[in-house]
């Protein structure tokens, strides 16, 4: 039986570039981590995760400030938490590297690159949970790019999961996902509406394989 390429489904599971970024995130973190190691790849690790629990318990503190620079109300959270999580990421890379410098761990190399790059694979995916969180509660809910990802349903889950390190049910809700007015479940490969069961062309709805205008009937032989 010859096998039959159908454009469309190529363009349906092609990968979005959401997709891209979060393999190129992947593989820059693996690499990364295997060459560095794990004892160097700690400080920023918990750069990272520190930073952001940091800035999601306190964003509330520098909302005040940040009024009087920005107009836009709806960029007024977002520039306060991405200001108090580099200014949290700074101070904890620097206490890192004075701990590494203070304290001296003997680890063999090969294991120690191994942890880094286990580690890598798990800051590239905190990374991409806090991008999937950003486009989530900002894209529109008739943009696709979100459900035509492949990466998606497993950023969703991370993103859940940081989530649950928000105490405040207010930012909380600000990260919330806009969800599409249609599921996607019902939105055929064209980005339409699925019809009814029972509908065809040129006609309205009603019972599947059936219409529901009645046929003429077959004039009787003359006599």
């Amino acid at each position: 039986m010859p096998f039959h390429l159908n454009p469309r489904n190529i363009m349906n599971d092609a990968v979005t570039w959401l997709d891209l970024v979060v393999f190129i995130l992947l593989a820059f973190f693996i690499v990364r981590g295997a060459w560095v190691g794990l004892i160097r790849q700690l400080a920023a690790f918990f750069a990272l995760v520190g930073s952001y629990v940091i800035a999601a318990r306190y964003v509330g503190l520098l909302l005040p400030w940040t009024r009087n620079f920005v107009d836009r109300p709806a960029l007024v959270f977002l520039v306060s938490f991405v200001l108090l999580f580099l200014a949290a990421a700074i101070l904890f890379s620097l206490a890192g590297k004075i701990l590494h410098r203070l304290v001296q761990v003997v680890l063999l190399d090969w294991f120690d690159r191994l942890l880094g790059l286990l580690l890598g694979i798990v800051k590239a995916g905190i990374l991409a949970s806090l991008l999937y969180m950003a486009l989530a509660s900002t894209l529109s809910a008739s943009n696709t790019l979100l459900s035509r990802s492949c990466t998606a349903p497993f950023l969703r889950e991370g993103a859940e999961l940081l989530k649950t390190l928000i105490h405040d049910q207010k930012i909380r809700d600000y990260f919330r996902e806009n969800a599409p007015a249609i599921p996607p479940e019902l939105m055929n490969p064209d980005g339409e509406k699925n019809k009814e069961p029972g509908w065809t062309q040129g006609q309205g709805p009603g019972k599947p394989g059936r219409s529901d205008v009645a046929e003429p009937k077959a004039a009787g032989k003359p006599r």
